[in-house]
């Protein structure tokens, strides 16, 4: 039945009669009992002077016995020794005669099977080196190649320790060379068999992807992947052994010259259209993982149409929970790549897609958190594109989120994904946010990071979306313009800041988790006495201060636990004191000198040294002693034209110099007078007059007073460097402003004293 000559001749004497003809022997056999027919194959097999012929029908009635359904003949065959007298023959006959060694491996295909016993047998008594030989010897057969290729595939199929014996048998090399070989002649049978034997032999083996990938193996299932780009079974295992070889980051890069990518979008495609489940769960699973971390492959990914082939999956297998997840998967690698993909997927129909699945399978987990998660990514930083999470005729993402939550509340991963959204949905976009600032959805999400405390994902999302619907930044509901305290107020009531303060405690070595702390910290505290009591109370300055000590180099920590600690300390003595007793002057001053050049972490530590140091002296003098001074007026130095940096750098200038002579001497001797001075003239200048700029002014003149306050030499240095030339400025571009002259008044009676 396969084109391979079948010899005849008996042998044996457990065999009935002579053979009349090529198939009399196996026919005959076939009327045996199953007892019969094994010990007849075990006779022939191990008689070493049995023909060709007996030796290839023993091997094809072991094959005819043994099929998926029979476990019990597959057994007995093992117990009898079949396995290894199969191998003896293998070994001994089977790279002179084709047909013993494409029945041989017919053979050891199918008395393994399912059988991990079998396996077992297989590897430990050589069968895996001997089919690798025919392998390498026969290759010009197709046939006998396939059927090596498939006895390597049943060896490996869910054994693991198989695998590594495959490998140092050279199992790959010779696997791919066959698949080199046959791309054109091999047929569609060759084709199955070659890409399921590369996607087991590589399965969970790093190794063994390793060595696929440098042989060419990648190369190979895309050449038959695009040979047979009309067949369904190619399709899935083709798709099946991408999906091996694409965890290794060497073979994502090999899928661009391979153009991989295509071959699965069009494996995808077809499948889809010839409802074929099992070639979709491998596409979209391949597809997943060739995206990863490669935005050469996402880009190959949308220009071949894979968003629409992805879009359309979900509607086509709604109930197949693999295909659900790596769809999904699919849509967050692209749209966590960069916006342009983020857009494209969006507008592809991901969200609608999400949606639609959300609604459809509220209680299947595993698609839950893909769709999820890929939600999350479509949205986030994406401003324009959270109008699509409404689905105006029905309901609203967020409820449909909520909706999830509370039917699979007790799965970490779908709790994670979930809040993850929520966070990506309260970002910006007014109505959603207004929703995620619900009552219901504060306290569910809350209620959620008591109980997953544990889990750094949960930690992450829940202190992100704590930190966006608490966020000052205020929004148009329904034509008015709300802030967001009612949410902050409500955040607080539950137990946000000591939930928040906790998940930074528990999570202190993840910079993620402590970024999004230090941020809905911030937020939580603002301009709340009540929040900013309990931040002091529940030990949230000393996760801050911990926080900024370990990730002190990671930009968004130093920004946001800063800005923490600025907002913990303004208009709150008591704060201060517990700043100055958690040792956090230290690590805001060693923020200002790691992010030298870096504006929007300067601003934030400036404004911090400013607070801390305001109206304490033990802070002043502790930051003074670490090089506070010098620190800020380098941040200055650097930015000089940056009008926020500057305004706080001569605001922490100006609470560092006050009654404090030691710090008053070294802002003379550091050159902060030419500095502030150079400031305010440049400022000046500019002819600008906003807020920032008025700030900046009068913070620039109560440095210089606080410079002279008491300090002879200061004064000195003032009058050398013409400041009331730049005062009388100030006076003249700020005329209106009653409090910047009033400050400016205060340095020109003290230069004059």
């Amino acid at each position: 039945g396969d084109g391979v000559v079948v010899g005849g001749g008996g042998g044996g004497d457990a065999f009935p009669g002579p053979a009349a003809s090529p198939r009399a022997s196996v026919s005959a056999a076939s009327g045996l009992s199953t007892a019969d027919q094994i010990s007849w194959a075990c006779g022939i097999l191990r008689d070493a002077g049995a023909s060709n012929g007996d030796v290839q029908d023993a091997c094809r009635v072991v094959f005819n016995m043994c099929s998926a359904t029979k476990t019990a003949n597959q057994n007995a065959c093992a117990n009898a020794g079949v396995v290894e007298a199969v191998v003896q023959v293998l070994e001994g006959r089977g790279s002179l005669h084709d047909g013993i060694a494409h029945w041989g491996c017919r053979a050891l295909h199918n008395m393994t099977g399912n059988n991990k016993s079998t396996k077992a047998r297989c590897g430990g008594c050589g069968a895996i080196p001997a089919v690798v030989r025919v392998l390498r010897v026969q290759t010009a057969s197709a046939m006998t190649a396939k059927w090596a290729c498939a006895a390597l595939q049943n060896f490996c199929a869910n054994y693991d320790p198989n695998r590594a014996a495959c490998l140092r048998a050279g199992a790959i090399p010779a696997v791919v060379t066959a698949m080199q070989r046959h791309v054109q002649d091999g047929g569609v049978g060759f084709a199955i068999k070659a890409c399921g034997a590369v996607g087991v032999l590589c399965a969970k083996s790093e190794p063994n992807v390793h060595e696929c990938g440098n042989r060419g193996g990648v190369e190979a299932v895309v050449s038959f992947l695009t040979r047979y780009h009309d067949v369904p079974e190619v399709a899935r295992w083709g798709c099946f052994a991408m999906q091996s070889l694409a965890t290794l980051p060497a073979n994502r890069d090999r899928c661009v010259a391979a153009r991989a990518v295509e071959a699965v979008e069009h494996a995808l495609t077809l499948a889809n259209e010839a409802n074929q489940v099992d070639a979709a769960e491998r596409a979209t699973a391949a597809l997943a993982l060739m995206l990863k971390d490669h935005p050469q492959n996402v880009a190959a990914c949308c220009a071949a149409g894979g968003v629409a082939a992805l879009v359309q999956s979900p509607r086509t297998f709604f109930a197949s929970t693999k295909v659900g997840v790596g769809v999904f998967r699919a849509l967050r690698r692209i749209a966590e790549t960069d916006p342009t993909f983020q857009d494209r997927c969006c507008e592809g129909g991901g969200v609608a897609a999400a949606l639609k699945v959300l609604g459809s399978q509220s209680k299947n987990a595993p698609v839950v958190a893909a769709a999820c998660h890929a939600l999350a990514a479509m949205l986030v930083n994406n401003i324009k594109q959270h109008r699509r999470l409404r689905d105006g005729a029905v309901q609203c993402g967020v409820t449909r989120v909520m909706a999830a939550l509370q039917g699979l509340g007790n799965s970490v991963t779908v709790v994670e994904a979930c809040v993850k959204m929520l966070w990506a949905a309260a970002q910006s976009e007014a109505v959603n946010r207004s929703q995620c600032g619900a009552p219901k959805c504060i306290r569910l999400v809350l209620h959620l990071l008591q109980h997953c405390m544990h889990d750094r994902g949960v930690a992450h999302a829940a202190c992100g979306f704590v930190a966006n619907v608490c966020q000052k930044k205020k929004v148009r509901v329904a034509h008015e313009v709300h802030p967001n305290e009612g949410n902050k107020l409500l955040c607080g009531s539950e137990g946000a800041v000591e939930l928040v303060t906790q998940a930074l405690e528990a999570h202190i070595s993840d910079p993620g988790v402590a970024h999004r702390a230090c941020k809905a910290l911030h937020n939580l505290a603002g301009s709340n006495a009540e929040h900013k009591f309990k931040v002091g109370e529940c030990g949230a300055i000393r996760g801050v201060a911990r926080a900024l000590e370990r990730h002190v180099r990671v930009e968004k920590v130093a920004r946001w636990g800063c800005a923490a600690l600025q907002n913990f300390c303004a208009n709150c003595n008591p704060n201060r004191v517990k700043c100055g007793e958690a040792g956090a002057v230290r690590p805001v001053v060693a923020c200002v000198e790691t992010h030298r050049n870096n504006a929007t972490v300067l601003e934030k530590a400036c404004g911090a040294v400013r607070m801390l140091t305001l109206k304490n002296d033990v802070n002043r003098a502790v930051c003074g002693q670490i090089g506070g001074v010098a620190a800020v007026l380098s941040a200055v130095r650097a930015l000089p034209h940056d009008a926020v940096v500057v305004r706080w750098g001569f605001g922490a200038l100006q609470s560092l110099a006050c009654d404090n002579a030691d710090n008053q001497r070294t802002c003379g001797e550091k050159g902060c007078v030419d500095e502030v001075a150079r400031g305010l003239a440049f400022f000046c200048d500019a002819d600008e007059t906003g807020i920032k700029f008025k700030l900046l002014a009068g913070n620039g003149c109560l440095a210089l007073a606080s410079f002279m306050d008491g300090c002879p030499r200061n004064r000195q240095l003032c009058e050398a460097a013409k400041v009331s030339d730049v005062l009388w400025r100030v006076k003249a571009v700020f005329q209106r402003d009653t409090t910047v002259c009033r400050k400016a008044d205060a340095a020109l009676q003290l230069l004059a004293s």
